[in-house]
């Protein structure tokens, strides 16, 4: 049995040596195949941040499987809603796009937990990573089908909290978009505002891998649901 004087000297070298390395990642300049933009609010490059989690019972790193296996109440909901609004395919926006909203959101909000995960999600889906630079860093330049713009706008307003006037709703259907696409909009974005403010409220850490997801991370976002990623979690009973 390991002796409790050298678990707890193992136990400081990790977590020393994790905070050395997140370190390092913040000082070196990004790599050219970094997510890097700068936004008209702010620069953003998703890294490693030195994040603690906020519960005592929770790893120091810890993520979203944590927190929900040490509090279930309320994630399957969730999880559901997660695959009622980006997964059925009974919407006029692809899955893909529905997850580039979700990592626009996050974004704007500053949150490099769900920006990580949903801009490897929606990379799984078919969305160019360069694009999803290029769209945070100006909607107007970004190469993306125009008639996605007001949508992202009217997100944008949401989340900012600004006043939604008639001319962005306008410009919405003007695109042709439906009443219930502005509405899957409105709900996706106000998850994903709630997603934020969840993990980062907890002190969730993000996962390396985002940086760099492999071709078996893609492949598993493209053929699993919300609820299936739960159940193998353990947050979710079978």
């Amino acid at each position: 049995m390991e002796d409790v004087h050298q678990k707890g000297i193992n136990v400081f070298v990790e977590e020393h040596t994790f905070g050395l390395f997140c370190l390092y990642m913040q000082a070196c300049p990004p790599h050219q195949n970094d997510v890097s933009f700068k936004s008209r609010h702010n620069s953003h490059v998703l890294r490693c941040p030195l994040t603690m989690s906020s519960f005592p019972s929770l790893p120091p790193r810890a993520d979203l499987e944590h927190l929900f296996c040490a509090f279930p109440k309320g994630a399957e909901s969730l999880m559901a809603l997660h695959d009622d609004l980006l997964r059925k395919d009974d919407s006029e926006l692809t899955i893909g796009e529905r997850e580039l909203f979700t990592a626009f959101v996050s974004v704007l909000n500053t949150c490099d937990y769900c920006f990580g995960a949903h801009r490897t999600t929606a990379e799984a889906f078919g969305v160019d990573p360069h694009t999803i630079s290029q769209l945070m860093s100006d909607i107007e330049t970004a190469d993306i089908p125009e008639r996605l713009k007001p949508l992202l706008k009217f997100s944008e307003k949401v989340t900012k909290r600004e006043s939604v006037l008639p001319a962005d709703t306008r410009a919405v259907f003007d695109a042709g978009w439906s009443e219930q696409t502005l509405q899957d909009i409105l709900m996706i974005t106000c998850l994903y505002n709630f997603m934020n403010r969840l993990v980062d409220g907890a002190g969730l850490s993000p996962k390396l891998s985002y940086e760099r997801p492999s071709a078996g991370e893609l492949e598993r976002r493209r053929n699993g649901t919300y609820l299936e990623w739960g159940k193998k979690a353990g947050f979710i009973s079978r």
